[in-house]
């Protein structure tokens, strides 16, 4: 029996990517292939004051708080500080990673494995001192993951990817994975994705070819490590007796969403173009240096008519925003 204990950083997980994450399954996978969960404790932060006179809001989050709960998890809520900092300005503060950190350290001397549920680079020494205590640490997490936090780990396992942890855009009958490789040369490669099969969660590879990509620009994230696809599995015509994947889609990576779209406004042609960091540049769009929110750090989404944008080299390396041509324009918080 290897003893199991899950804690998750909700509100990491609910920012990045993980909101609507379903906990009964969270438990399912932490327990699959024989593991034993002895502990499973779930950490918020939470406005009181908020609570007290917004019914709306209180409602919402005694109903999450509940389901969380009737997956047999322990809820830990931590009161949000709200202070005034050298410039005036209001912050909140809340340190339910302290209280994981300490819990997860001390109740790992009855364990034999933690599955740690967030992506932030502040549970790096945490992952280690889990280690050199000799547990076995696992990671999960959707988007925005510390790359840090995913090397130290002994296995990390994008959320997307397990099956039906979170539906959300989820096509029906579609299934997710990540490129295991590809040989761009020949356009062909292997997607790995899981399924549940009784008690245990079993890693399938499945054949793709870029025929089956429902838009070609996809293509660039084919070679990129933690890049989630959707896709069906169906039959190949070409090998009897095989699977194969078909109508293939990007669907996001760990950095966070990095497709693009257009956004029709004259209910027939695409008349917008939308970008998130790191996205290939369609033919019509020109590349331009990022420019960080001061307010949040984040990267901001800019739209701008399509006609406004001109050819330039796609930027694989690095975030980019959208320019207007011929017309710089800056990006107020």
């Amino acid at each position: 029996m290897i003893k199991t204990g899950i804690y998750v950083d909700g509100e990491n997980i609910q920012r990045s990517g993980g909101y609507g994450m379903r906990y009964d399954v969270l438990l399912k996978f932490a327990s699959a292939d024989n593991f034993t969960v002895l502990r499973a404790n779930s950490y918020h932060a939470e406005d009181e004051e908020r609570y007290k006179s917004d019914s709306v809001y209180r409602e919402s989050r005694e109903g999450y708080y509940g389901a969380i709960r009737r997956s047999g998890f322990r809820l830990v809520r931590k009161a949000v500080k709200v202070f005034i900092d050298e410039e005036g300005n209001k912050r909140t503060k809340a340190n339910q990673d302290m209280d994981l950190a300490i819990d997860a350290l001390t109740q790992s001397r009855n364990l034999d494995r933690v599955v740690l549920c967030s992506g932030d680079g502040d549970f790096v020494r945490l992952v280690l001192a889990l280690q050199n205590n000799g547990l076995m640490v696992d990671v999960l997490s959707f988007q925005d993951v510390s790359k840090e936090l995913i090397s130290v780990a002994d296995h990390y396992y994008s959320g997307y990817l397990i099956p039906a942890l979170i539906g959300k855009d989820l096509r029906p009958g579609n299934m997710r994975g990540s490129p295991l490789f590809y040989n761009d040369g020949k356009g062909y490669g292997k997607f790995q994705y899981y399924e549940f099969i009784g008690n245990e969660l079993v890693t399938k590879d499945l054949f793709f070819h870029i025929s089956q990509l429902i838009d070609r620009a996809d293509e660039a994230y084919l070679d990129r490590l933690g890049a989630v696809f959707e896709f069906k599995v169906v039959p190949n015509e070409r090998v009897q007796g095989e699977l194969m994947a078909a109508e293939i889609r990007f669907f996001c990576s760990n950095e966070g969403k990095t497709k693009y779209s257009y956004v029709p406004t004259n209910g027939q042609q695409p008349s917008v173009a939308k970008m998130w960091p790191g996205a290939p540049i369609p033919p019509d769009i020109s590349r331009i240096t990022v420019i960080p929110s001061q307010a949040t750090g984040q990267i901001p989404t800019v739209e701008a008519p399509i006609s406004e944008y001109k050819e330039t080299e796609n930027p694989f390396e690095e975030p980019v925003l959208l320019k207007k041509k011929d017309d710089p324009f800056t990006i107020e918080d």
